[in-house]
Order: structure tokens, then sequence, then C-alpha cells
């Protein structure tokens, strides 16, 4: 019979004692590099945060706004792979009150507007009237406050050129520099129609001024680590034919001089992020011209992204990359919430193994850091009465946006090689901005031809030897194309299935796809008989 001895009983010569010192210090130093790496091998993960949501979501719980709630608006970040805060202060009404544009205090008293009687007391109003003149909590300061003791960097996000209710004649959303200056919109040689019509020109000094002095007083007041400059709110800033590249050029030039000023002010540097159209050439056609940004060290960081409608999975990063090889310049590339390959009535958020893909896509085409748009936080996000993120064509547990799944691949994201192990979809989406004289093109529905091959492309970075991967094709009546490869490299029919979420009704043809060194897969389709396609993404599985 062995007899058994507790641990606590274990008599250890010295000997055996040097020997497991030794063990456990080169144990405690391996876990110790292994940390090191990892954290090192981390990028920065940019997140923008609308204020109006802060509000809306708040409300719509009945919170009653103290200092440690303001503040838990951040704290919740830490220890995810959020390593900047950008929180947006302005559009064309002003997060706080000023010298410079009217604040949501200011909209809140506001009785008389266009020549009619208004009323601004809905829940963002009333709420900001009470923290900023009742309870006097200025939230930025404390945003900013609770972000630097989180180890996170704040910003401060500008609107250039935000649009939202111009067809209106009133709206909290107005400022009386709107309604007292048709003359400085971009569209005057006929009658406004388009939703960017009535954006300001920034042709007109007048509209230039106005922000540049509004940027500058909010960088005198608050101690941030950068500006960001958001000109994808919205990209339409000159009259159709006008677009001056110079004169934004012009406009960057003085935000780097006000964000150096405040820098010497502050004594630690104040960066500047611009954020344009994901190509290169449909910026520059708008008047974006980042390579001269990046040239004159403008900017420090360039998010290239989708506008809205749609997530961008080909932003051509390593073209950008190319542009900007010969300065320092932070390449960003930008992630929006929606995603879809055609227009629907309801939207689709990406999912959460979607948002893997295209984080996965992106670094391996070069991308330094990421940036998120639009993926706030939900702080009623457990009650489905008062939860701020719902879908009625989207189970809830698909939603990447959804808080409980953003608190997991917020802790995944800003390690490359984390994303690019864990299963991952790359789905075909298309680019939501485009010059004026082109149109959005959509890659579905479209047909193949009897006997011509039909094309796509999907951006999926370099993915890990022994992984299983699956290319989905819907077609509309369920039949499978005679031959399908993926780079040159035949695929193998296995099923029909559903597409869950819906992202297209048609029955799904499944293929299973032979592994691929390259960093995109180039999908070659041939049939005997006419197939019109609606979807086409790639699986990745461990």
């Amino acid at each position: 019979m062995v007899k058994r001895v507790k641990p606590g009983n274990v008599k250890m010569n010295w000997i055996d004692k040097f020997v497991c010192g030794v063990v456990s210090a080169v144990i405690a130093l391996c876990a110790l590099n292994t940390c090191a790496a990892e954290t090192t091998a981390l990028r920065p993960v940019f997140l923008n945060y609308d204020e109006t949501h802060y509000a809306h979501s708040r409300m719509k719980m009945g919170v009653v706004p103290t200092e440690g709630e303001v503040r838990s608006l951040v704290s919740q970040y830490k220890g995810t792979h959020v390593t900047d805060i950008l929180f947006c202060i302005g559009g064309r009404i002003a997060g706080v009150p000023n010298s410079v544009k009217e604040s949501w205090c200011d909209k809140y008293r506001q009785t008389f507007e266009n020549g009619r009687a208004v009323s601004y007391t809905n829940h963002y109003i009333r709420l900001y009237h009470e923290m900023d003149e009742v309870l006097k909590l200025d939230r930025y300061a404390l945003w900013i406050d609770e972000a630097r003791r989180s180890g996170i960097r704040p910003w401060l996000s500008f609107r250039m050129n935000d649009c939202h209710n111009t067809y209106d004649p009133t709206s909290f959303l107005h400022p009386n520099f709107f309604h007292n200056h048709p003359e400085y919109r971009r569209i005057r040689h006929r009658a406004a129609s388009g939703h960017f019509d009535n954006c300001f020109d920034y042709s007109v000094a007048a509209v230039r001024e106005r922000e540049l002095k509004f940027i500058r007083e909010m960088l005198m007041r608050y101690d941030v680590d950068g500006v960001e400059i958001d000109w994808q709110r919205e990209v339409y800033c000159f009259a159709p034919g006008q677009e001056s590249a110079d004169t934004i050029t012009a406009f960057m030039r003085s935000v780097r001089a006000i964000a150096d000023e405040a820098a010497k002010r502050r004594d630690h540097k104040v960066r500047v992020l611009a954020r344009v159209p994901a190509d290169p050439e449909t910026a520059l056609r708008f008047g974006f011209d980042a390579a001269t940004w990046a040239d004159e060290k403008l900017v420090d960081v360039l998010v290239p992204c989708p506008r809205w409608e749609t997530a961008d999975n080909d932003i051509p990063t390593d073209i950008w990359k190319r542009l900007m090889r010969k300065s320092d310049v932070m390449l960003a590339p930008g992630l929006e919430l929606r995603i879809c390959n055609h227009p629907w009535k309801a939207p689709f958020y990406m999912l959460t193994n979607q948002i893997r893909g295209w984080a996965a896509a992106q670094y391996s085409l070069g991308a330094d850091a990421l940036y998120l748009f639009n993926y706030f936080d939900d702080p009623g996000w457990k009650s489905s009465k008062t939860a701020y993120w719902r879908s009625f064509n989207q189970p809830q547990e698909t939603m990447g946006v959804d808080w409980a799944n953003q608190l997991k691949w917020l802790k995944e994201i800003g390690s490359p090689s984390k994303v690019a192990a864990l299963p991952r979809d790359h789905m075909l989406t298309y680019r939501d901005i485009v010059p004026l004289w082109e149109d959005v093109r959509r890659p579905f529905p479209t047909w193949v031809r009897k006997g011509t091959p039909k094309f796509f492309r999907l951006a999926t970075g370099r993915i890990p030897a022994g992984r299983t991967l699956r290319l989905r094709i819907g077609v509309k009546g369920g039949k499978a194309p005679k031959d399908v490869f993926v780079n040159s490299r035949p695929c193998k029919f296995l099923k029909n299935e559903q597409c869950v979420p819906a992202f297209t009704s048609d029955p799904l043809c499944v293929y299973e796809v032979p592994h691929y060194e390259e960093d995109a897969a180039v999908v070659e389709i041939l049939t005997n008989t006419p197939l019109e396609l609606s979807h086409l993404d790639l699986q990745v599985r461990p």
C-alpha cells in the first residue's frame, strides 16, 4: 500500500530547493516573455464614439447621470484591445456650450427657428441640458480623465460636414448658420434634390473658418491626445466639378497648426487623424489628397473606410501602404457595423466571424491599426426591453454589435495572430462611395453565362495550414455550377444549405476549397446553363 503524502509535509534538501527555484524562475521568465511578446504584437484599435448614442441609450433605460455613470462609459473598455477612443464633440451642433456653434443646451432653450415655433425637449436634449446646466457634469472632461486612468488615449472627433435632416424646415440638428446662409450650401445652381445637396460648400471661406475656430476652441479647452477630422460625414464638400484638393489640404495645414499649438500648451504631442473614402482615387476625386497630407506630415493616422451602407471587405490597404511608403503615417482601415451585398429593406449587422475575417484580411494587407465606427456600447443589453441593438431579420447571437459579443471580440481584434487563427468568414461586399459620375457597383444579383467564366475576388489574408475552407455561392434555384475554382485550384461540391442570417433567400451551393498561400481568393465559376447568383462567402474553420 502506497502512503499518500500531503504536499505541505514534503521535506526538501537544499539541492531540491535549488533546482525547484531555478525551474520556477525559468517558468516565470518564459511566462513573462510570452506575455510581453503577446502585448508587443497587439495593434492599436481606435473606437469612434458618437455622443448622441450615449444620451439615446441612457435615456432609454432611465439612467440618472452621475459622475460614476459617466465614467463607466469609458472604464468598461479597460481590459479590451481598444487603445484609443475618439469622442465626437460636434457636427453642425456642438456637444458642449461654446462661442462658435449652438450646443444641445442652446437647442433646448430655442423656441423659434426658421420662422416657426419649435420645442426641442427630446431625450438627448433633456439629458444634455440636465448634465450641462443642472448637474454641472462636463462629460468630455470626465471621459478624457477616465480614458487616461484606464490606459486608453482620448481624442476629440469633429464631423466636417454632417447633413442629417437638411430637408426639414426645422430640426434639433440645424444651427442658425444653416438657415441664415443658404448661399453657403454646395448645390446653388439648381434646386436641391439629393440627400447631400445641402451640405456646406468648403470653397466658402466662412464655412472653413467656422470649423477651424470650433476645433481650436475645443482643443484649447480639453487636454486630449489627438483630433479626428471626419471627412466621411460627409465627403460632399464642393459643387460638382469644383472639388479642390488644394483647398482641403490648406484646411488640413490649419488643423495641423492648431494641433501643434495645443501640443505646446499641453507639453505632449497632439496627433491628427483623418477619415476618408476607402478607395484612394475616390478620395482624391472628392478633394482629399491623403498622399500629400502624409508627405507634409499633416496627419499621423489615416482611416480609409466605407461611409455607412455596408462594411467594405476589400479596402485596398495594400495600395494605401504603397502611397504612404515614404511617410510614417499609421494606416488604420475602418469597419462599419452594417453588411450587405445588395440593397435590403432591413440592415444586417456584421457577424462576429465576419469581423474577425475583415480584421485578418486587413492585417495581411498591411494595416498598422484598426478603426471601428458605430460600434457603440449597450447599457441595457441584458434585457430585451431595454437592449439598444436589435434586429428583426437576424438572430441576436449572430450580431457582432451585440454587447455580449463585442466584449469577446474586442479582446481579440488587436492581435493579428489571434484573429487569423479563430473561425472567420469573408463575404463579398461593395464600395458604397464612388465618384459622382460613377454608379455604385453592387456585385449581386449577377449572371454566369453558359461557357463563360465569371470571376470574383475575396480579400482573405493568409490562411494558416490545416484549416477547413468552404466556399458558399448563392444560386437561384440551387443548381450547383459545373466547375468552381479558387486561385485556379478546383473545388469539390459538397451540398446545398440555407443562408443564416438570410443575406440571400436562395440556396447556398457549398464547395470544399483546397488550401492556398495567397492573400486573396479569386473565385472562377463555369456553368453549362445560365445561372443567377446572389451571394458569395468563404468560411475558414479550425
